[in-house]
């Protein structure tokens, strides 16, 4: 069985793309600022995680990836372990920049500036800032994340 065929499209879930701090007119934002949107929102959930909840992040973003994104989150959630104790990370967008947008093209490339905040049972929770490139495909109009690359953190 196809792991996206488990998936509530109904869930509760909302990846608020309409947040963007840089516009607030809603549908008539641009097709760049539009898929800036939903790399900063996309980013502060695909960094979240909480060992409660072990990849409820990227099931979360499942309805914004690319089948074959979705199919190496897949493998990624097959093959890792659960922490035996604590671990949360949280995310929060500080910047996006955008890498290569081309109008009337059907791909984008941003970089996603995270300030994220990582907590252990047995640890003071430490901050860091680490950025993350996303790739995003158009497809039937709609933009979709189509990979994901971490910056090393120093």
């Amino acid at each position: 069985t196809n792991g996206a065929a488990n998936i509530n499209r109904s869930a509760s879930f909302n990846l608020n793309v309409n947040d963007d701090p840089v516009s607030d007119s809603g549908d008539d934002r641009s097709p760049e600022l539009q898929a800036q949107a939903l790399s900063r929102s996309f980013a502060e959930r695909y960094g979240s995680y909480s060992s409660n909840h072990p990849f409820q992040n990227l099931m979360d973003l499942r309805l914004f990836m690319t089948e074959r994104f979705w199919s190496a989150s897949e493998r990624l959630i097959a093959g890792a372990q659960a922490p035996t104790s604590y671990y949360g990370v949280t995310s929060k967008a500080v910047r996006v920049n955008t890498i290569r947008f081309e109008t009337g093209e059907d791909r984008a490339t941003f970089q996603v500036a995270l300030q994220r905040r990582e907590s252990r049972a047995d640890a003071d929770p430490v901050v860091y800032y680490q950025n993350l490139t996303l790739h995003l495909l158009r497809s039937g109009g709609e933009w979709l994340v189509d990979e994901a690359a971490w910056e090393k953190v120093p």
